[in-house]
């Protein structure tokens, strides 16, 4: 157990002050957790420690005690995931009876996360057949493109067609430009001059 003073300001809608009071942390209990989130599967017990703090303030809004705040904060640290909590709920009980304020609300947080997995990126495969060009910007690398923009270096979309590997760039005047390829999964940029 560890107890510390604390001192410092809170701002709640309307209100705002000063508080000061006491923070005691323990590590008050070990076991397993079972996590029931949405898109994570934790079917698999999780070993933790569980670390308890509770902070206990008194608040000062222009007269000195008016209130009080109890927050009681329970972190779920593992073995296998040293360094931040993989779970923490939060319990807020803040009373002001003179401005009629009774109020509890709770907060639960999940540090573990699930990676996002996304189609093969394609974009080494994906080139274009001369670089440069005068007339018609040819794309290799796939059967055809969702979208293909031309942009100048200014970010400005000069040329635009769609569900195809070639777009037509002889109106365009000489100089460097991007192609944006659109596959449907990704957007490859590639860069060429028009002559």
């Amino acid at each position: 157990t560890n107890s510390d003073t604390v001192a410092g300001t809170f701002a709640y809608g309307t209100y705002s002050g000063t508080f000061n009071g006491t923070l005691v942390t323990t590590a008050d209990a070990y076991g397993t957790i079972n996590l029931n989130l949405t898109g994570l599967d934790m079917s698999t017990p999780v070993a933790v420690t569980r670390l308890k703090t509770v902070l206990t303030a008194s608040l000062t809004y222009i007269i000195p005690n008016i209130g009080s705040i109890v927050q009681t904060t329970y972190s779920y640290y593992s073995p296998d995931m040293p360094g931040a909590p993989i779970f923490r709920s939060t319990t807020n009980d803040i009373t002001v009876a003179v401005a009629g304020i009774d109020d509890e609300n709770t907060t639960y947080e999940s540090f573990l996360v699930q990676l996002l997995s996304s189609p093969e990126n394609n974009a080494s495969v994906i080139g274009l057949v001369r670089n440069p060009v005068a007339h018609t910007l040819e794309i290799a690398g796939i059967d055809a493109a969702k979208n293909i923009s031309i942009a100048d270096l200014n970010g400005r979309i000069v040329a635009q067609a769609s569900a195809t590997q070639t777009i037509d760039v002889s109106q365009l005047k000489t100089g460097v430009y991007i192609a944006l390829i659109d596959t449907g999964t990704t957007t490859v940029a590639k860069k060429f001059v028009k002559e």
